[in-house]
């Protein structure tokens, strides 16, 4: 387990006690601690993007390219997508976490960021713009992108995996 999860929750524990005097009791200590994580956590994002921004263009550069490659000059899909399988069972299954982790390994570190902001944490494209200090054109630009590869990534490592052993 990477030791950043541990800092954050070291120095979220840290700045409560710090500033305890500032607790008003409007809500429970544990929401506070969790408000406290939160913005830990969003400042450590800041950071990370700020600090790996310059050595990213290269893997930024790349996925632009392959996005490119998958439409006409007229926006049209130059090959569909394949269809997933409309089965249920794949949803809670280890090895569509493990192939969903290392498809997210392969995005640049901004666009996951961005990717999880949204559609994990259900936060709007402005705030995730605010937080990794991109304009909003700019992260909707590279939450499709990277909504692209995650989608490429899982036909390839998921999902034919899956019609190959079930032959």
């Amino acid at each position: 387990m990477p030791m950043w999860p541990r800092n954050l929750v070291q120095d979220a524990l840290l700045s409560a006690w710090r500033n305890r005097a500032q607790y008003e009791q409007r809500s429970s200590e544990r929401t506070w601690l969790i408000g406290i994580l939160k913005h830990k956590w969003f400042d450590y994002l800041r950071h990370r993007v700020r600090q790996q921004a310059a050595q990213e263009t290269p893997r930024d550069q790349a996925l632009a390219a392959w996005v490119e490659t998958q439409f006409s000059r007229f926006g049209k899909w130059r090959r569909m997508p394949d269809p997933w399988p409309a089965t249920e069972s794949w949803i809670e299954s280890a090895e569509l976490g493990a192939a969903l982790r290392q498809c997210l390994d392969r995005l640049p570190t901004a666009s996951a960021d961005a990717l999880l902001l949204v559609e994990c944490d259900d936060q709007p494209i402005t705030a995730v713009a605010e937080l990794l200090g991109f304009s909003v054109g700019n992260v909707a630009v590279r939450l499709h992108r990277a909504r692209l590869a995650m989608r490429y990534c899982l036909e390839r490592r998921w999902f034919n995996n899956k019609e190959d052993s079930s032959s």
